[in-house]
């Protein structure tokens, strides 16, 4: 909202590009690019007139930002402005471009400059080699995959852990099954999502620890 403030009879305002009205002395301005609006006042019983400026400033949109793999870091392609997300959640602190993934997830991506926040990135999957390298002595198995209807995980485990939970995310990192105190050979049933490429979590719930593992859904 432009307003102007004065002792003038009438008020008109130039350009007209994005204005509600062209009159008065309050307009609303919603331009489609930077622009400088001119109001001039007039004094009806003289005729003089006196002008002032106002400046709306509109600020782009930064485009849709995309991850790539360097190494064992992600990449953004924007320069500024970062904003990384693990499974849909905000990672506190990573605002760089080039990033070294705290852990196996989905990774989304966001821009913000100037206040202005871009689309949100296509996914990107990223998984240490590392998680699901196993001690000596331990398993850890999931089949079939591909995955029609159901699968079956088995695990055995050094620290004993005979329960696990389980999470299923989907492309864009959200969980859409989750499963608490699994036993070991249990069938998890799938039948119920679309065909895609999944990503499974296994965590045992005293130690914290975490296993992924990727697999595909077909119809």
């Amino acid at each position: 909202t432009l307003t102007v403030t004065g002792n003038a009879n009438s008020y008109s305002w130039t350009p007209i590009t994005g204005l509600n009205i062209a009159t008065g002395s309050s307009v609303k301005a919603s331009p489609g690019s930077t622009t400088v609006y001119t109001v001039t006042g007039t004094i009806t019983s003289t005729g003089c007139q006196n002008v002032a400026q106002g400046t709306v400033t509109i600020k782009p949109i930064p485009a849709k930002p995309t991850i790539s793999l360097s190494g064992s870091q992600l990449v953004s392609s924007s320069t500024q402005g970062n904003q990384w997300l693990l499974n849909g959640e905000l990672i506190s602190g990573l605002t760089t471009s080039t990033i070294t993934p705290p852990s196996s997830g989905i990774y989304t991506l966001q821009v913000v400059i100037n206040g202005c926040v871009s689309p949100l990135s296509d996914p990107y999957t990223f998984i240490y080699t590392g998680q699901v390298n196993l001690e000596e002595g331990e398993i850890f198995e999931f089949y079939p995959n591909p995955v029609l209807n159901d699968f079956r995980i088995h695990f055995k485990f050094n620290d004993l852990s005979r329960l696990a939970d389980i999470r299923i995310y989907d492309a864009k990192g959200k969980v859409i099954k989750e499963a608490r105190q699994v036993i070991s050979d249990q069938i998890i049933s799938v039948n119920h999502l679309s065909g895609g490429v999944y990503l499974l979590c296994v965590e045992m719930p005293v130690s914290k620890r975490k296993l992924w593992h990727s697999f595909i859904k077909v119809q």
